[in-house]
């Protein structure tokens, strides 16, 4: 897609959309005819760069993006690809996420589907994702 249809699809201006680009927020980008051209993904989740890159916030940010069908991965969030799939695979552990084709492993929601439980989990206040494993393990630890 050109930044023109970019534009148009997800309602942002030319001058976000290079940004975006100058940043390396979007990803992988070629060049045809003298035009850039954009990966064909959902419009990308906008993250506050002064809010804090914790793992409540980073599971809340993926589990709305999957929810509103905007597009998160990785460099967005200003995270390792690592971690981005690490919280990814611990949502789909859990069951608030749903990953359809895991051929599509490129550290970003592009293959996700949130779950009903993952929509439930939007409407509470606190993120509770990956409090289970923890609190299990340190039960072992105690007995």
């Amino acid at each position: 897609m050109t930044i023109a249809e970019a534009e148009q699809r997800w309602k942002l201006s030319k001058a976000t959309i290079l940004g975006y680009l100058a940043d390396g927020l979007i990803d992988p980008i070629s060049i045809a005819d003298n035009q850039i051209i954009l990966p064909d993904i959902p419009k990308p989740k906008k993250i506050k760069s002064n809010s804090k890159r914790n793992s409540a916030n980073i599971y809340r940010w993926i589990l709305e993006a999957c929810f509103k069908n905007e597009y998160i991965s990785a460099s967005l969030i200003g995270i390792s690809t690592d971690t981005f799939d690490n919280h990814l695979q611990q949502l789909v552990r859990e069951q608030y996420l749903i990953i359809h084709d895991n051929s599509h492993h490129n550290s970003s929601n592009i293959s996700c589907q949130i779950t009903q439980k993952g929509i439930n989990e939007l409407k509470t206040k606190k993120t509770n994702v990956g409090i289970a494993l923890p609190l299990e393990i340190n039960l072992i630890k105690i007995l």
